[in-house]
């Protein structure tokens, strides 16, 4: 056949399947009823890709975002508008078509590999199969990924297979856009190295069964393509990783910063930014159980603390740079300063001490004024009202701009007994700073040369624990005296060695004639998932998990095939590599299903104890070619077993190609009903509470959601928790969980919604609402 012929041929073989990918892609993000979790992710990246490209590079692969914010700017530039379905359908459409682009590459690295009419029902086959088309139809970078990876390879294995080493500087390019969407494509460069080393090793026929009689493989061609791969890769990304400082990828780092305890509720009681209130006789006791948990899975210490009944608790932070003071006695405050701020940045010193929050909490409470200067990075804090005044009239605004009421203490000659002094320092370097006089009697002041300015205000410091109170493992435990009667403020303290949370407590110890509260029901510590966060931050791997990891892995890949096509890639690939595929052939491909599997494994032990089937994605479609193999060696065995006589049978060819076709047609079968079943019916019941939210919630009511499709489609603040979640930060919790679920919820959280999420587990969405308090 001529080259024309050939030409044509390809061009109608990739024309059937491009129209068969778009239609059934087509039919899938029609049918779509929620994207993944992960698709809400990246287009969260993408939007923020117009406001800081270089914070979106750093905390992730840009690629995929950068290709969603493109698809999403193109559809607002056609259509006019905006909206979250916009976003939705756009980045679909978007991964669609880098699916079926996808396929070019494929088909014509299988035509180079196995001939073009096996490669034409290989990419068939790939097209049916349900879990990779549904990758392709969604908002994932899995199948942007396999374009680079699939389009590299072919470059790859030409630029060898044709001794055109310039070619090994595209495969470098290509490597660098497929590492920007996902740095497992390091692997191209390996597979470029490996190349190269077996055309070094000999006769170029043992490489490629297409160059038959070919003389040595000049050592020079092979070393220029090594040297053009490396830099045309290296060079890119050493640019790009110089430009972001991200050396290591965002998903091999450790997290920047830590995150303080997580508490739930506290004697059944969800956690409050008020005092939760307890009420116990004198001489009984008071059992409270703490459900806490940690993001890093860290130990942890509880300790309470005599506090006076209304005040809270004053944070303090300081410049890593500069040393400059900040305090404030928001919890919100606190909490956005921890998540946004690594420590390299701003200093978390904890509780500075203790002061109040409304004017009317204590008589003879003075507002605290906060001032910040733009100008010099760094805040101002008076109690006096002529200065306070002047500052406000008489400094330019980018000096010093007023921020309102930090805290309310006591001025300087109308304290109480019970408090302490903060004394305010001075100092060129630093700017002002303030400090309470610890039990040793030393400041706290970055600057040893600082100038005492004298008593600023009067705060309370933590005081010792009522006697008798104590902790023994998550239980807080008292058993008041006589002595002891009346309200005790009590702030308890869950610390895991770092950073702390807070709970207060307001317990009101009552004589033998009043009656006490209602019996406190327990609250069992959930079990926290994130013991391979710890082994991440540890470096070390649970190698305890590798059986299970294989096993995993096995069935993830199965998966994919839809367990019909595993035997058949299993013989093709066999079948092929020892009878039929050239010497390169025979390096590479073990190399891709060999570097793969280790990925998945490695990820599995050292990352996260969980095999997705989108991990197997770039190893079925590199290796999918030996399906159609594996398919005509077991058809040529069903012939030989079902043919009629003796002698040998003139319709044995024949024979051989009606088997194939029934065994295929089999195979798309199974697949068929998968790929065009309707959504699962606990897509419906998201889409039942999403609606329930959109409806009945504030626009500014954040929802602490287990999955962040439920605010993002409801387009409401979300606060995603994993395990324990903060009701303090939430005005209303989202729970998806069985009817056997571990610990029941707080007493004061109000059901408001609940729909059964028809699963096989039985488990059921509930939406409570906190009645929270902002701090």
């Amino acid at each position: 056949m001529d080259k024309s012929r050939l030409l044509k041929s390809d061009c109608v073989r990739l024309g059937v399947l491009a129209a068969l990918c778009l239609a059934l892609g087509t039919y899938l993000i029609v049918t779509t009823v929620l994207i993944s979790k992960d698709g809400v992710f990246y287009i969260g990246q993408a939007r923020g890709f117009a406001h800081d490209p270089l914070d979106l590079a750093q905390r992730h692969q840009p690629g995929y975002p950068f290709l969603v914010w493109v698809a999403h700017e193109a559809a607002v530039t056609f259509l006019g508008r905006d909206s979250v379905s916009l976003w939705i359908h756009a980045s679909q459409v978007m991964t669609l078509l880098c699916h079926v682009v996808a396929l070019v590459p494929l088909y014509f690295l299988g035509k180079s590999l196995v001939g073009g009419a096996r490669a034409f029902w290989a990419v068939l086959i790939l097209i049916i199969l349900p879990y990779p088309a549904h990758l392709g139809s969604d908002v994932l970078r899995d199948w942007p990924y396999v374009m680079f990876l699939s389009l590299g390879f072919w470059l790859l294995y030409q630029g060898l297979q044709w001794r055109a080493w310039w070619m090994f500087a595209l495969v470098g390019l290509d490597a660098v856009a497929a590492y920007l969407t996902q740095p497992a494509s390091v692997q191209l460069i390996a597979y470029g190295l490996l190349g190269i080393a077996v055309a070094l090793r000999g006769d170029a026929r043992y490489c490629v069964s297409t160059a038959e009689g070919a003389g040595p493989v000049p050592r020079a061609g092979p070393l220029m393509a090594a040297v053009l791969l490396l830099v045309g890769f290296a060079g890119p990304v050493l640019a790009y990783v110089y430009a972001t400082d991200t050396l290591v990828p965002p998903q091999f780092r450790r997290p920047p910063f830590n995150l303080p305890p997580v508490i739930t509720s506290v004697g059944g009681k969800g956690a409050s930014r008020g005092a939760l209130e307890f009420r116990v006789q004198e001489g009984q006791w008071l059992e409270i159980d703490i459900e806490v948990s940690d993001p890093q899975d860290s130990e942890l210490t509880f300790s309470p603390a005599a506090i006076p009944v209304g005040s809270r608790p004053v944070y303090q932070f300081r410049l890593t740079a500069g040393g400059a003071c900040f305090t404030t006695i928001s919890d919100d405050e606190r909490d956005t300063l921890l998540e946004a701020f690594s420590p390299a940045v701003r200093t978390y010193e904890r509780i500075a001490y203790y002061a109040y929050a409304q004017a009317d909490a204590r008589p003879g409470l003075e507002p605290v004024h906060r001032f910040w200067s733009s100008a010099m990075q760094r805040h101002f804090y008076t109690i006096s009202p002529s200065e306070k005044d002047t500052l406000a009239a008489k400094s330019p605004p980018d000096l010093w701009s007023y921020e309102g009421i930090a805290f309310y203490a006591f001025a300087p000659g109308r304290q109480p007994l019970d408090v302490v002094p903060v004394r305010r320092f001075r100092s060129e370097r630093t700017g002002h700073s303030w400090a309470i006089a610890h039990n040793s009697g030393t400041l706290s002041v970055v600057d040893g040369n600082a100038v005492d300015d004298g008593i600023a205000w009067y705060v309370h410091a933590a005081g010792e624990a009522p006697a008798g109170m104590l902790i023994t493992g998550r239980t807080l435990r008292w058993r008041p005296g006589p002595a002891q009667r009346g309200e005790h403020g009590v702030n308890l303290v869950v610390s895991d060695g770092e950073l702390e949370s807070c709970q207060l407590l307001k317990i009101d110890v009552t004589g033998p004639d009043v009656a006490s509260s209602s019996p406190i029901t327990p609250a069992l510590p959930p079990a926290h998932p994130y013991s391979a966060l710890r082994s991440l931050q540890s470096g070390r791997g649970d190698l305890s998990r590798l059986p299970a990891a294989l096993n995993r892995l096995f069935a993830a890949f199965a998966e994919s095939l839809m367990v019909f096509f595993l035997a058949p890639w299993v013989v093709g690939l066999h079948y092929r590599m020892r009878h039929e595929a050239g010497r390169l052939e025979r390096v590479l491909i073990p190399a891709v299903v060999v570097v793969n599997a280790g990925l998945i494994v490695g990820r599995y032990v050292w990352v996260s104890p969980g095999v997705e089937r989108r991990y197997c994605l770039a190893c079925v479609a590199l290796t999918i070619f030996y399906v159609p193999v594996g398919l005509e060696r077991i058809a040529h065995w069903l012939s030989h077993r079902t043919a009629s006589g003796d002698g040998p049978d003139e319709r044995s060819d024949r024979r051989r190609v009606i088997w194939f076709h029934i065994l295929a047609i089999i195979g798309l079968a199974i697949c068929l009903p998968k790929l065009l079943t309707p959504p699962s019916a606990d897509k419906n019941s998201y889409m039942k509470a999403i609606e329930w939210l959109r409806d009945n919630t504030r626009a500014q009511d954040v929802i602490a959601v287990p999955d962040s499709r439920l605010t993002f489609y409801a387009q409401r603040p979300g606060l995603v928790y994993h395990g324990a979640v903060d009701p303090r930060r939430a005005d209303y919790i989202v729970r998806i969980a069985g009817q056997d679920a571990g610990a029941s919820p707080p007493s004061d959280w109000s059901q408001e919604y609940s729909v059964p999420v028809n699963d096989r587990r039985g488990r059921i969405l509930t939406i409570y609402k906190t009645h929270r308090r902002r701090g």
